[in-house]
Order: C-alpha cells, then sequence, then structure tokens
C-alpha cells in the first residue's frame, strides 16, 4: 500500500506548479547570499548584495506579530450560548495561558511569518503530541509540503504530504516508528532496495532531501494524510525505499475532522495553493537592479581612487614612477577621462527602493519622502498615500488573521479535548486561578484579538487615550469597559496589575466601611483617606443606620456622635471632587440623622459639664451642615 501512496506522491512532486520549486530556490539564494555577478569587469571589483528583500521581511515581521501577541490575550472567545462573562474570559485566560507557556507556538509562528514572507504563503502542523502530553506546531518549509495538482485551498485538499528529515539519533528517539536496526538501514541515506528494480521509474523525479538524505547519517520519511469518504488515514514511510513498514498506516479520529495544517498567504491572488507571491518574488528585479548599481557605484569609486593614466611619447617604465605630492613626471602623463554617470546613483539607488517599498504596501515606509526632490508632496498627497497604503496593510492583516482564527479553532478543539486537565487552571499575576468546568464544556466562536488595523500600537494608544477622555462621565458608556481598553491599548501587561472590576472594587470599599462602623462602634475615631469612595462610604453608613432604625435597634448617643463625625469627613472630602453630590448626600444625611440629634445634644452638655469640649469638624464653605441645630447653639 505504501508503495501505491509513494507512486501519487511522486506525481504531485512531479505537478508542482511549473518552475514553482525552483523558484523558490532562487529566491532563498537572493535573500540570503545574493545573486552574484556573473564576471567582474576586473580583478577585485566589488560584488555587493543590497539586501532589498531581507530588509523587507524583518520589516514586516513585527507587523505580523503584533496581530497575534500584541494584545493582552492571542485570541477573543465568543460564547455560543448564553453564559457568564467571567466564564468565558475564563477560557480565553486558560487558552491563552497554555498556546503561550505551554507550547512552541511562539518560535513557530514566527518562523511561519518568515516562510510566508518568502515563499508567499506557508503551511503550519498543528497536533497533540502524546508523548509530552501538550499541544505542538510546527512551521514548514513549503518546500517540504506536496499537495495533488489542482489543489486550490489546503483545507478542501485530498492528501497532503509532510517530507520530515531528521538524523538516525532523532529517528531513534521516537517511539512511533520502527527501531529494528534492519528497517533503519534499508531507509537512511538512499536506502537499500530489496532487488536493483525497485524505484527505477521514480529515478527522475528523485532528488536530495526530498526523496533520499544527503548521506548515511540523514532519514527522509513522508507522512502522507489522505482523505476519503470515510475519514483521513495517515501513512508514513520512506520514499527511497517505500515498502519498509517505518509505522503501521493508521486513522485519524475525533476532533481530527479535518487535515491537521493550516496554510498562511502573504495575498489572495489567482485561484491555486501556488499563487500566492512572497516578497522576494515581488520586488527580485528591484534587488537586482539595486545590486547593479551599488557594484556599478563602488565600479566608480575604483576608478575614480585609482585612474587611468596615459602619456605621450616612448614608453614609460612605470616601477620608477611613484604618484607623490610635488613629484614630476614625464612625458605628459595625465589621467584618462572616464565620463561621468548620467544620473546620480545614489538618487536612483532611493527610488528604486522606494517603488519597491510601495509595491509591497509596507505600513508606513516612505511615507514624506520624496522621490523627485524638486518638489515636495504636499500634506495632502502624504496624508492620501498614508490612507492608501494603510487599507493595503489592513488588507494583508485580515488574510492572515483568517488562517489564523482557523488554527486557533483547531488548536482549541485538541485542548479540549486531549488536554482538558491543562486548562481547568492558568497563572495569572503569579497565582493559580481555576476554571470551571462548564466554561470548558462550552462552545465558543474563536477569533484573533484586537482588529486589522491594531498593528500600530501607538497610534492604538492614542486613540484609546481620547475615547477616554471624550467619553469619561458619560452614563451611556460602560466606564469599567472604557477604562480596561485604554488600559489594553496602553499595555496589555496593565490590565492585569492595574485594572480591578468596578463591582469588585466596590464590595472592597463596602467592607472598608464596615470595619470602620465597628470602630466607630466602640468610641474610637476611624480614618479618612484619599483613596476611599466617599459615595460608597456614606452609602453604606446610612444603609447601617437605616437598618437598625427598621429593626428597632437603638444606637448609643456616643455611637451616633461618631457616626455622624465620620460623615461629616467623608462630605468634606467628597465636596472638591463633586459639590453638588456632597451637598445632596449632606441633605440625606440631615434627614436620616435627625432622630438622633437629641441623644447627641444631650451627650454634648453631659461632656461639656464635665470639662470636656469635642467639636465636629466644620463644614466646608458652601456645604449644608450636617447638624444645624448644634452650629445654632
Amino acid at each position: 500500500m505504501s508503495r501505491e501512496i509513494a507512486k501519487k506522491v511522486t506525481a504531485d512532486l512531479a505537478a508542482r506548479k511549473a518552475g514553482w520549486e525552483d523558484k523558490q530556490r532562487v529566491w532563498y539564494e537572493m535573500r540570503h547570499e545574493g545573486i552574484r555577478r556573473k564576471s567582474k569587469p576586473f580583478a577585485g571589483a566589488a560584488d555587493l548584495h543590497y539586501p532589498l528583500g531581507d530588509g523587507m521581511i524583518d520589516k514586516l515581521k513585527p507587523f505580523f506579530w503584533a496581530q497575534v501577541f500584541g494584545n493582552e490575550t492571542i485570541a477573543t472567545f465568543i460564547s455560543e450560548s448564553k453564559q457568564d462573562a467571567e466564564l468565558t474570559r475564563g477560557a480565553a485566560n486558560a487558552f491563552d495561558f497554555h498556546v503561550k507557556e505551554e507550547t512552541n507556538f511562539f518560535e513557530e509562528i514566527l518562523s511561519n511569518i518568515d516562510n510566508m514572507g518568502m515563499s508567499g504563503g506557508a503551511p503550519v502542523k498543528v497536533w497533540w503530541n502524546a508523548a509530552k502530553g501538550r499541544l505542538e506546531f510546527d512551521a514548514i518549509d513549503p518546500i517540504f509540503f506536496v499537495v495533488p495538482k489542482g489543489t486550490k485551498d489546503l483545507e478542501n485538499a485530498t492528501r497532503a504530504t509532510h517530507v520530515m528529515q531528521m538524523s538516525v539519533e532523532e529517528y531513534k528517539l521516537d517511539d512511533r516508528y520502527d527501531q529494528e536496526e534492519e528497517t533503519i538501514r534499508r531507509i537512511k541515506g538512499k536506502g537499500v532496495a530489496e532487488n536493483d528494480s525497485a524505484g527505477k521509474t521514480d529515478e527522475k523525479y528523485n532528488r536530495e532531501g526530498m526523496t533520499f538524505g544527503d548521506s548515511d547519517d540523514q532519514i527522509v520519511l513522508w507522512e502522507v494524510f489522505e482523505r476519503s469518504k470515510t475519514g483521513i488515514r495517515v501513512y508514513t514511510f520512506a520514499p527511497c525505499n517505500p515498502e519498509v513498514p517505518v509505522r503501521k498506516p493508521f486513522d485519524l479520529a475525533l476532533p481530527y475532522d479535518r487535515l491537521p495544517f493550516f496554510h498562511f498567504k502573504m495575498e489572495i491572488k489567482d485561484k491555486g495553493y501556488h499563487a500566492p507571491r512572497g516578497i522576494m518574488e515581488r520586488i527580485a528585479a528591484h534587488e537586482s537592479y539595486l545590486n547593479r548599481l551599488w557594484n556599478e557605484k563602488a565600479d566608480s569609486m575604483t576608478f575614480l581612487n585609482k585612474p587611468i593614466f596615459t602619456h605621450d611619447g616612448t614608453a614609460l617604465n612605470l616601477q620608477n614612477i611613484r604618484l607623490t605630492p610635488g613629484q614630476v613626471v614625464p612625458n605628459n602623463l595625465r589621467k584618462v577621462d572616464m565620463g561621468k554617470t548620467p544620473f546620480d546613483i545614489d538618487q536612483e539607488m532611493t527610488q528604486t527602493r522606494m517603488t519597491a517599498e510601495y509595491q509591497i504596501g509596507m505600513p508606513d515606509f516612505g511615507i514624506g519622502q520624496n522621490i523627485n526632490t524638486k518638489e515636495r508632496k504636499t500634506a495632502t498627497e502624504v496624508s492620501a498615500m498614508g490612507n492608501l497604503m494603510s487599507q493595503s496593510t489592513d488588507l494583508r492583516a485580515w488574510i492572515f488573521r483568517r488562517d489564523l482564527a482557523k488554527l486557533y479553532r483547531f488548536a482549541w478543539q485538541l485542548l479540549q479535548h486531549f488536554g482538558r486537565e491543562k486548562l481547568e487552571s492558568y497563572y495569572a499575576d503569579n497565582e493559580l486561578v481555576a476554571v470551571p468546568e462548564e466554561a470548558l464544556a462550552a462552545s465558543y466562536r474563536i477569533q484573533p484579538s484586537g482588529t486589522a488595523d491594531g498593528w500600530n500600537r501607538a497610534a492604538r494608544a492614542a486613540r484609546a487615550l481620547q475615547r477616554l477622555q471624550a467619553y469619561r462621565g458619560d452614563p451611556s458608556v460602560n466606564q469599567a469597559a472604557l477604562t480596561r481598553h485604554a488600559l489594553d491599548e496602553d499595555d496589555p501587561r496593565l490590565v492585569k496589575t492595574l485594572w480591578q472590576d468596578p463591582g469588585m472594587a466596590k464590595e472592597g470599599q463596602v467592607e472598608d466601611q464596615a470595619g470602620e462602623i465597628a470602630i466607630l462602634q466602640i468610641g474610637f475615631s476611624a480614618r479618612v483617606t484619599a483613596a476611599d469612595d466617599d459615595q460608597v462610604h456614606l452609602e453604606t453608613v446610612f444603609g447601617f443606620v437605616q437598618a437598625q432604625m427598621t429593626m428597632g435597634r437603638p444606637i448609643e448617643p456616643l455611637f451616633a456622635k461618631k457616626l455622624m463625625e465620620h460623615v461629616q469627613k467623608h462630605l468634606q472630602q467628597l465636596h472638591p471632587k463633586n459639590a453638588s453630590l456632597a451637598n445632596q448626600i449632606g441633605k440625606a444625611a440631615e434627614q436620616l440623622f435627625a432622630p438622633l440629634m437629641q441623644q447627641v445634644q444631650e451627650l454634648e452638655q453631659t461632656m461639656q459639664q464635665a470639662g470636656q469640649q469635642p467639636q465636629l469638624p466644620p463644614p466646608p464653605q458652601g456645604q449644608p451642615e450636617l447638624m444645624p441645630q448644634q452650629a445654632a447653639a
């Protein structure tokens, strides 16, 4: 059976888009080594490589990285059924913690972003590693991933082959594969077939690294995922010797309801798996031209610093001539005029680089620079160019985020099935947080956090601050969500350290005031601090007094006196913040404490006769007095 599958994959490999694989090797060489000069004009001539494509890929990496890690959590969960928001947030936080801290997602997604920029499209494999008990990701070099001819999108591919290269030692450490010495001997390197005729028909498609190893220390395996009406079957074998049973074929069971591969694309153009173009392909002509300009500039400098000379008369012995200041040379020795370049090389290089950047639509690069240095761009031109490039980058982000959302959903399915116990808790703010079972069992729609235009953190933070200032205090706007959003856009870590749910904050203030009431009840004064929410503290005191009156429990005169002093302090602190609210609460306090005023006045007289002169704090100017009777006395 493996022999039949190997023939299918070999046909897939041979039917790749014409020249696609050869081009990928050219782009790789262009990016890392540069396409060198075929022949140098003279010995020692420059052979420079202008790293245009490499620089563009490096500049675009942070843009895509921000789409993944630029927010508090990597994914946003939306419950498909009605449930408490805290449960949904708990599931999202557990997923975020596990993917970031317990898997190799960080390294592999960055590698995939690089592959995508290089080749135009790059696959990522997602699977549950039972040996390690964790979710794992693998960014696959596009050259080592084979799909059938005519495949339009990976999600509906009938077959996908992952070409895996490994050393013999790595093979021996993986218990999934047959560890017999004879098996290893027959599949390492170029392999040892059972007969000389095996595989002869495929000889023209054999190549190092794809169908056989480059040495006897390397093993090349094909892991083939083939779709049928009944499900997905996996075959693993060495293409150099398919009949050797490396691993028994097996069927994928739920939650593997699809091929465990996700194709990330730089662009959506023609239909076809190999249609997207990478950065290197799109700017290849510009980089080649820049290489030539750079080399020509270096050649010009060489001829300028070491010019060619001519002279009149008989031949000279050049060994006897030294070109030093003050030297007299014979025979009218003079420099040959090589002419000048018809244009400014530096300006031509700048114009070429900017043309390439405009074509790629890199975010904010080249804005405000002038190709025609004689005329500066107007503010309208710069704004229009900025808007156009912003739309281009937003589109690229939307394409990337669509593929990222599919990966997240599949990863959550695997975690729900295989790693449920790992999701039951996560660490936040150096504490272990438990996640309820109902949160893990619920169904969610999962999408990348943030927005497509969220790559510019400075712009996002500025807009969030403007919203916070514009809508602060607006009763139609959720103030807690507004504050949380501003913190998140400034720095996602601030949400965990600074933000507090208003409900929890109010409960804390109520608890503080309850403790202060207990202190006042035994005759001591309770301190009022700037951190107190005066309105909550006052409402708590009023609620306590009303409850005591309703239940018919008398309030001792000294306790009532201490309560009124405490209320007065909070009113004094509240008045500079919100004078109208302080006046309103002060009037309510007069009515509430009116029944206790007689007791307090009697206590005042008794204490004065005993030689004590207690005085309540005077109210601030403009604030209604809590006890007007006492002030009149």
